[in-house]
């Protein structure tokens, strides 16, 4: 019998080593004008952490939902990418509004509708769901 704890102790260091090669290889490479997200740097992980933190949110929603709901507490979670907040450089703007079907990125708004909808009686049958609101944003 292989156990969840023999698989962390035996796979992580060399998944941390994976992690590490393919940010220092990344990190080499030249910046292209049409990179969507900067490369990751050494010892920052760029966009790795914050898919892996918006991975974890998830996965918890579900789990949280479940430990709840005897209570009547509902738990969704709204993925909303990609929104307008001003972080973005002109370059990446004009990337992904091209990729958007609407041409233009979503609104802090865009997500708020989502979630006073989900605070409505209208949805309290909806537990446990992630809603993504992102406007048809295509990905390839």
């Amino acid at each position: 019998v292989i156990t969840t704890r023999y698989l962390i102790r035996r796979d992580y260091p060399t998944a941390c080593r994976r992690v590490r090669r393919s940010t220092r290889r990344a990190a080499r490479r030249p910046r292209r004008d049409d990179d969507l997200w900067p490369a990751p740097r050494p010892n920052v992980g760029g966009e790795i952490a914050y898919a892996i933190s918006k991975g974890a949110i998830h996965q918890a929603t579900g789990t949280l939902a479940d430990a709840v709901a005897a209570r009547g507490i509902t738990v969704n979670t709204i993925n909303p990418e990609p929104t307008d907040t001003g972080y973005a450089s002109l370059a990446v703007r004009d990337t992904v509004t091209q990729r958007m079907p609407s041409g233009r990125w979503g609104q802090p708004r865009d997500a708020a509708r989502a979630i006073g909808w989900l605070c409505t009686d209208d949805a309290s049958w909806i537990t446990g769901q992630v809603i993504n609101s992102e406007g048809g944003f295509r990905r390839q």
